[in-house]
C-alpha cells in the first residue's frame, strides 16, 4: 500500500512538471488612458508578433501530446505523464487577442491610425498558409537511389527535338530508339549521339 501511494505521488509530481505556466496580459492596464497614437500602434505590432508565437507554440504543442497521448496508449501508460495539459500558450494567445480589442477600442476613440490587430483564428489562418506556400515551393521529385539510367537524372526529349527528324533516319528505328531510352536503357546523351546518327 505504501509503495502504490508514493508511486502516485511520484506520478503527480512529475506530471505537475509537464508544461510552463501560463502568464497572460491584462486586457486593461492602468495607463490605458494616457496611451498616444505611436505607443498603441507599436503595442498592437508587439502583441502581433506575440500572438503568432503563442499560436505556434499552442499548435506545436498540441501535436507533441497527440504523439505522446498515442505513445502512452500503445506502448507505455506513464509516458502520458509528459504531456502538456496546462494550455499555457493558448491562455496567453487569448489574453493577447483581448489585450489588441482593448487597444483597437482606445485608438478609434483617440482616432489613430493603427496596425490591423491580429486575433487567434486570423494567425492560425497565416500560420496555415504559410506551411501550405512552403510545400508548394518543394520539389515533387520521389525520393530513393539515382541510378545512370534513372530518368529522373534525364529528361525525356521535347516535343520539337522528337519532330526534327534527321534526314536517312527510319521512324521506326527512332521510335526504338525513344523507347530504348524511356525505359533507361540508354542516357540523353547516347540517345543523342545514336538519333544523330
Amino acid at each position: 500500500m505504501r509503495r502504490l501511494c508514493a508511486l502516485a505521488c511520484a506520478c503527480l509530481m512529475v506530471a505537475g512538471c509537464a508544461g510552463r505556466d501560463p502568464i497572460p496580459v491584462s486586457a486593461y492596464m492602468p495607463n490605458d488612458a494616457g496611451l498616444t497614437c505611436p505607443e498603441i500602434d507599436a503595442e498592437i505590432v508587439g502583441n502581433n508578433s506575440g500572438l503568432k508565437a503563442r499560436v505556434n507554440e499552442s499548435i506545436d504543442t498540441r501535436d507533441k501530446n497527440i504523439v505522446v497521448g498515442a505513445a502512452a496508449i500503445l506502448l507505455f501508460l506513464p509516458a502520458a505523464l509528459a504531456m502538456d495539459l496546462k494550455g499555457a500558450a493558448s491562455t496567453e494567445a487569448t489574453a493577447l487577442e483581448a489585450r489588441n480589442r482593448t487597444l483597437t477600442m482606445l485608438g478609434a476613440k483617440q482616432r489613430c491610425r493603427t496596425t490591423h490587430a491580429m486575433t487567434v483564428a486570423e494567425a492560425e489562418a497565416e500560420r496555415e498558409a504559410s506551411i501550405q506556400s512552403a510545400e508548394a515551393s518543394q520539389p515533387t521529385d520521389v525520393p530513393g537511389v539515382r541510378t545512370p539510367t534513372d530518368q529522373r537524372l534525364h529528361p525525356a526529349p521535347t516535343a520539337t527535338q522528337m519532330s526534327a527528324v534527321p534526314a536517312g533516319v527510319d521512324r521506326a528505328q527512332l521510335q526504338t530508339l525513344m523507347d530504348r531510352f524511356l525505359r533507361g536503357e540508354i542516357t540523353k546523351a547516347e540517345y543523342d549521339r545514336l538519333r544523330a546518327g
